[in-house]
C-alpha cells in the first residue's frame, strides 16, 4: 500500500491563516481528528488524506512512501519500516 507524507508545517499553517482548530481542520477535509494529528506530525497518511488536506489550500506535494525498505523508522501503527518511493 502507498502512503503520502505532508508537509506538516506547511498544513499548520494553512491552518492558523484560517482559524481552524485540528478539529475544524478535520472536519472540512472530511478526516479523523487523529488524521489530522499526524498529518501536522508528519506521520503517514493513506492517499485519500493526502487528496482531502490540499483542497482545502495551496500545498506542497506530498512524497509518496511505501512500507517496504530497511533501516528507516517506522511509525505509529505501521507494521513494517517505510521507505521513500524513488
Amino acid at each position: 500500500m502507498v502512503y503520502l507524507v505532508m508537509d506538516g508545517e506547511q498544513v499548520r499553517s494553512l491552518r492558523e491563516d484560517r482559524d481552524l482548530t485540528k478539529r475544524g481542520l478535520a472536519e472540512e477535509a472530511g478526516i479523523s481528528v487523529s488524521t489530522a494529528y499526524r498529518v501536522e506530525r508528519e506521520e503517514p497518511v493513506t492517499f485519500r488524506t493526502g487528496r482531502a488536506v490540499p483542497r482545502l489550500g495551496a500545498c506542497a506535494r506530498p512524497r509518496v512512501v511505501t512500507r517496504w525498505g530497511r533501516g528507516y523508522p517506522s511509525f505509529a501503527g505501521m507494521s513494517r519500516p517505510i521507505t521513500e518511493r524513488r
